[in-house]
């Protein structure tokens, strides 16, 4: 059997300190298909390969990770609230990472089934057995890095925070351009350019603007990337397009 994804585990430890029973996370020897196994045993038939919106070869997070937790509310009122919630969230196209979820969270209705691919708005009848005091919960298995915090509250915004400080050597009036531009233009040109030349290509590639391979060497490829990226974000703040000036590397390198 596959090992825990450690979202899964983290949400289950969220779960048990709120009194909640841990019914498995990697499921037992009844499943011989599903979203209990690791992906690297599951075949290739197994809806839970080719209902994952990254296709049926991933790219997955580990192959090794099984990816849902049975959460029990013990039949208790005030924990089988915290399922209706959850249910609530994923109908209203919350919590993105979640594909799948069955459970009993009315007590005097019937076990019911939630599944992303039938249309977030979309709650069947559940058709098997079980499931009455517990509520299967599974990950997209491309997904399974990311914690859907069920139970508690959602962490804070995030801050972005600027994550590159700006050359200290660069001349006010200075940029990132083409390496074979004037003097002022800082595109690898000398060695102690590189480095930050190099952090601009690999923040670009991450984006999805091809710079080619990472060299430090600001070539047509990279004034090409530049010039898109800043078309792309933010067209109306700047007229200098392949000219990567102080508040070009503020905004690439604040996240």
């Amino acid at each position: 059997m596959g090992v825990a994804a450690p979202v899964v585990v983290a949400e289950m430890s969220d779960w048990t300190a709120l009194g909640g029973g841990n019914s498995g996370i990697v499921g037992d020897v009844g499943h011989t298909f599903g979203f209990h196994l690791a992906a690297s045993e599951v075949g290739s038939g197994d809806y839970s390969r080719w209902r994952d919106p990254n296709g049926s070869d991933g790219p997955y997070v580990n192959w090794s990770y099984a990816c849902a937790g049975d959460f029990s509310h013990r039949r208790d009122e005030g924990l089988r609230a915290k399922h209706r919630d959850v249910l609530a969230r994923l109908m209203r196209g919350e919590l993105p990472m979640i594909c799948e979820f069955i459970g009993q969270p009315w007590a005097d209705q019937p076990v019911y089934y939630w599944a992303r691919w039938n249309g977030v708005g979309n709650l069947q009848r559940y058709s098997g057995s079980g499931h009455d005091h517990w509520s299967h919960i599974s990950w997209y298995r491309s997904k399974v890095d990311q914690r859907a915090y069920l139970w508690t509250s959602v962490p804070p915004s995030y801050v972005p925070v600027l994550r590159r400080s700006w050359p200290s050597y660069m001349p006010s009036g200075h940029w990132f351009g083409h390496y074979l531009g004037p003097n002022e233009s800082h595109g690898g040109w000398y060695a102690n350019e590189r480095p930050d030349c190099k952090a601009i290509q690999e923040r670009l590639n991450s984006l999805g603007f091809n710079c080619g391979t990472p060299d430090g060497i600001l070539g047509n490829n990279s004034v090409a990337a530049i010039t898109a990226w800043q078309k792309r974000f933010y067209a109306s703040s700047t007229s200098y397009y392949g000219q990567f000036w102080s508040d070009d590397w503020a905004h690439l390198f604040t996240y």
